[in-house]
C-alpha cells in the first residue's frame, strides 16, 4: 500500500513539474538576453515539455531568436521534435544527432519555434540543452575605453536569411589623446550567397571564405567596416566580431624645417613605454616622403602606418607594406607615422617646392656603405639633382672614393637638406677621402655626371685634405 502511494506521489510531482515548465517571460525577451535551459541535470522519465520561442514583432530594437539545442537523449523511446516558424517539423531521438552538431535555427520577428520534449515511463539520464540568444538586427558597437564589446554576442552563434547589415568601428580621437580598437573576426559563412566584405583602416578589402580568424587594428582617427549579407536560405552562418577599446596619448606635431633633412626614424619611434606610438609632420604646403635606402631591412612590420593627413584628419592610410613609393606626394599638408611594433627603417620628408627644385631626391643611409652615380644631365636642361643622405648610427659620414665623369663639374655636398645653402665641400676640388662632421648631408649636382662613395663613420682618423 505505501509503496503503491509513494511511487504516484512521483508521478504526480514529475506531472506538476511538467505542466509547469517555465517558459520565456516578456520581461525575458530584450537585445542581448540569453536564456538556457534546463541544465546539466537528467531530465525525469514521463516527462513532457512544450517550449515556445517567440520574437515580437514590433520591439525597440528589431530582434531575432538564434536557438541551439543540443541533443542527449538515451532512452530509446525518448525523443525531441522542433516545430519550425514555418511549420516544418524535426524529430531527434537516440539515433540522431546525438554528440554531434548542435541543432541551430532562427526565429524572426512576429513568429515562433516549439520545442517538444517527451520521456518516456523508463529513466534513462535522457538530456538536452536549449540556449536562445536575443539579438537585434545590426546594431552597432558601443565605444568605451577598457571594455571589450562583442557583436551579435560572446559566442558564435546563428545569423538569419536574409541578413544584411554593415557593422562600422570608428576610433575616435583629439590631438592629444584617442582609442584604438583590437578587432578580431571570427567567421563560418556556410551558404553559397553568406559573405563577409571587410574594409579596413587603408580601404582595403581583405576576406577569404576559406579564413576563419583575423585580426585588424583601428588606430585613432580612422574607422573600418563589417558588411555581412546572408542568401535566402538558412544555411546557420555564424561571425563575431570582438572589440577590444585602448586609450592612448597622440604623439607630438613636429614643422617641417626648409634646411633641415625632416625624417623619421622607426628604430627611434617605438619606444617600450607605451603600445602606440606616433608623430606627424606639418607645412605651409604639401609634402614629399621618401624610404630610405637602407641594406637588408624589410618595411613589412605589422600594424604599422603611415598617414596621409593628421590624426584628426586622415586623407589616406597605408601599412608599412603598402606604402612602396619611391617617392609620394601628399594631397594634405600632413604625414603622420603610427607604430605598434619596432620598426628598423626610415622616412624622409620633403617640402614639395624643395622637392621640385631637386627632382624628387633619393634618399639612403650611409651605414653601413653607400656608392651612387648621379648625373644632372640626365633630367632636363638647368634640373638639379640631390641624394639625402643620412648616418642613424654615428655623428659624420666619409667620402671614400670621387670620381667625376663629366669634363666640367658643378657639384658639392650641404649640410641638411638640398635647399641648404652651407656648402660643405665643393666635388669639382674636392681631395678624397674627407670626413664631413655631420650624421645628414645632401650630395647636389648642378652640372655634373660621377660616382661615389661614402659611409657612416665618426672620425677618429686625420684626414688628408
Amino acid at each position: 500500500m505505501w509503496l503503491k502511494l509513494f511511487i504516484l506521489l512521483i508521478y504526480s510531482i514529475n506531472y506538476i513539474i511538467a505542466l509547469n515548465c517555465t517558459q520565456i517571460q516578456d520581461t525575458q525577451v530584450y537585445e542581448g538576453n540569453e536564456i538556457h535551459i534546463p541544465g546539466g541535470n537528467g531530465i525525469y522519465n514521463r516527462y513532457q515539455l512544450i517550449f515556445t520561442i517567440t520574437v515580437p514583432r514590433d520591439s525597440f530594437y528589431k530582434l531575432y531568436a538564434s536557438v541551439e539545442l543540443k541533443n542527449g537523449i538515451r532512452g530509446v523511446n525518448d525523443y525531441i521534435v522542433f516545430t519550425e516558424e514555418n511549420g516544418n517539423t524535426i524529430r531527434m531521438n537516440n539515433r540522431t544527432g546525438i554528440g554531434g552538431d548542435p541543432y541551430r535555427y532562427i526565429v524572426i520577428p512576429g513568429r515562433e519555434m516549439t520545442i517538444e520534449v517527451v520521456t518516456k515511463s523508463l529513466f534513462m539520464n535522457t538530456k538536452m540543452a536549449i540556449s536562445v540568444y536575443y539579438r537585434a538586427y545590426c546594431k552597432q558597437l558601443q565605444i568605451s575605453d577598457g571594455q571589450t564589446i562583442s557583436i551579435p554576442g560572446n559566442s558564435l552563434q546563428p545569423i538569419p536569411a536574409n541578413y544584411s547589415c554593415t557593422y562600422v568601428i570608428t576610433a575616435p580621437t583629439s590631438p592629444t589623446t584617442g582609442l584604438y580598437a583590437n578587432v578580431t573576426l571570427i567567421s563560418n559563412m556556410n551558404g553559397f550567397q553568406d559573405k563577409i566584405i571587410v574594409t579596413d583602416i587603408t580601404g582595403a578589402n581583405d576576406w577569404d571564405p576559406d579564413i576563419n580568424y583575423y585580426n585588424y587594428i583601428v588606430i585613432p582617427g580612422s574607422s573600418m567596416l563589417f558588411e555581412i549579407k546572408t542568401g535566402d536560405m538558412f544555411m546557420a552562418s555564424m561571425f563575431l566580431i570582438r572589440v577590444e577599446w585602448h586609450e592612448v596619448n597622440i604623439g607630438p606635431t613636429k614643422p617641417m624645417i626648409r634646411d633641415e633633412i625632416n625624417y623619421v626614424d622607426l628604430a627611434l619611434l617605438k619606444d617600450d613605454t607605451s603600445v602606440f606610438n606616433s608623430v606627424t609632420f606639418s607645412a605651409n604646403e604639401q609634402l614629399v616622403v621618401s624610404q630610405v635606402y637602407y641594406i637588408s631591412v624589410q618595411i613589412d612590420f605589422p600594424n604599422c602606418f603611415v598617414i596621409d593627413g593628421n590624426i584628426t584628419d586622415q586623407k589616406r592610410v597605408f601599412t608599412f607594406k603598402n606604402f612602396n613609393y619611391a617617392v609620394y606626394e601628399s594631397e594634405s599638408n600632413y604625414m603622420t607615422f603610427v607604430m605598434f611594433s619596432k620598426g628598423m627603417n626610415a622616412y624622409v620628408l620633403n617640402l614639395l617646392s624643395v622637392a621640385k627644385e631637386y627632382n624628387y631626391p633619393f634618399a639612403a643611409a650611409s651605414n653601413p656603405g653607400l656608392s651612387f652615380y648621379l648625373n644632372s644631365s640626365d633630367h632636363s636642361p638647368g634640373q638639379k639633382t640631390a641624394l639625402e643622405i643620412i648616418n642613424f648610427e654615428s655623428i659624420g659620414n666619409r667620402i671614400t672614393d670621387l670620381n667625376i665623369q663629366s669634363k666640367t663639374c658643378k657639384a658639392y655636398v650641404v649640410s641638411g637638406s638640398p635647399s641648404n645653402s652651407n656648402i660643405l665641400l665643393d666635388l669639382s676640388t674636392a681631395v678624397i677621402p674627407h670626413y664631413i662632421d655631420v650624421n645628414n648631408l645632401s650630395v647636389v649636382a648642378e652640372d655634373c655626371a660621377f660616382t661615389m662613395d661614402i659611409e657612416a663613420s665618426d672620425g677618429g682618423v686625420l684626414e688628408l685634405n
